[in-house]
């Protein structure tokens, strides 16, 4: 078995494996124009937690990374850079997260906030020979993230297989 073969199971094994939970039908600007909820503590609660969304957001990939590498055969490493950098990023967003106190409107998006800075820290806990449960859990908490972008508007998570044409395999007729 081969490092790039491994990988490739590892990542189709965590698609088959991980639950799909329907995300809340995104909210749209007219919708929010026009909804009574739309108030300053949401707009402060927006600005505040943004911050701690892309610190969390930046984490997720920071650690994937890693953890992608070392399954393909790549020494693992504590003290890695990139690593060192998601633990940071990590715990930058725990602490924005844990120092808010959002608004009813706002509590099932901080609630997905919350879940994905948990299975984050959790991932980023496991011992080095268990990198598929570290990315099983990094996957929950991407869930977590792209679900909590359809709450509240001015969170946007970057779909790779929703990128530009020009890149993309032909469709098939």
């Amino acid at each position: 078995m081969t490092g790039g073969n491994f990988s490739a199971r590892a990542v189709a094994r965590l698609a088959v494996e991980r639950p799909r939970i329907p995300p809340a039908e995104p909210i749209t600007a007219a919708e929010w124009a026009a909804s009574p909820d739309l108030d300053d503590r949401i707009h402060a609660y927006i600005v505040a937690v943004r911050g701690g969304f892309e610190r969390l957001e930046d984490a997720v990939r920071q650690l994937a990374a890693v953890l992608i590498l070392a399954a393909a055969g790549a020494r693992r490493s504590d003290d890695h850079p990139v690593r060192v950098k998601a633990a940071q990023d990590l715990s930058e967003a725990c602490d924005r997260l844990r120092t808010l106190s959002p608004p009813a409107r706002a509590g099932h998006h901080h609630h997905h906030l919350l879940q994905a800075a948990a299975k984050t820290r959790a991932a980023m806990g496991q011992p080095w020979n268990e990198t598929q449960r570290a990315l099983h859990l990094l996957g929950e908490a991407s869930d977590h993230l792209r679900w909590a972008t359809g709450l509240l508007p001015g969170f946007e998570v970057v779909a790779l297989g929703q990128g530009c044409g020009c890149c993309s395999p032909k469709p098939r007729m």
